[in-house]
């Protein structure tokens, strides 16, 4: 189900009220009744990314669709903005040169490593031990069939080297929905 340009704003809103009440020193509580729609109240990943400078800031997220999509983007916001732990936390001094990008997550599937993703259609799930990483559709370029390899450095994304993950126990894959603030 597509996500209306209402519920990207609702949900815009909320990542971002949520950054703010953060660093004030509150925490965010439940939204006014009427607020959330019944998409935004079904169980659905969700990443957030933060850029500054069109360089990215923070990005997490939930992958399974575990808490309402309202839920999932509003904690993704506050982990990207201050438990990203490839950056320093954002400051209030931040919070106006920072623009933020939702990707809601919408069907889920597995794979074997690379066959079948095709770049700017699916993200990927990685995990190996006891670690997991997640690399969203529009950030993934394929070179040569090895788009899970290249990625992190083609994109400039912070994070481990593309060998770390040679030999990933389990791939998922992933489509979603991304929207950026304007």
């Amino acid at each position: 189900m597509e996500i209306s340009a209402r519920e990207k704003s609702i949900l815009m809103g909320l990542a971002r009220e949520a950054i703010h009440l953060i660093l004030g020193g509150s925490v965010p509580g439940t939204p006014p009744a009427g607020l959330i729609t019944a998409r935004l109240g079904e169980e659905s990943g969700a990443f957030v990314s933060i850029y500054k400078n069109q360089t990215l800031r923070g990005s997490m997220g939930l992958v399974l669709p575990l808490v309402p999509l309202w839920l999932a983007v509003r904690e993704s916001a506050v982990y990207a903005a201050f438990r990203d732990p490839r950056f320093s936390p954002i400051t209030a001094d931040e919070m106006d040169a920072v623009t933020l990008e939702i990707a809601v997550l919408t069907s889920h599937g597995s794979a074997a490593v690379s066959p079948g993703v095709v770049s700017g259609d699916h993200g990927t799930v990685y995990r190996k031990d006891f670690r997991q990483a997640a690399l969203l559709p529009h950030r993934v370029e394929v070179q040569e069939g090895e788009a899970w390899r290249t990625a992190a450095y083609r994109t400039g994304t912070p994070g481990p080297g593309p060998r770390e993950w040679d030999g990933a126990d389990v791939v998922e894959t992933f489509s979603a929905e991304v929207f950026r603030e304007v």
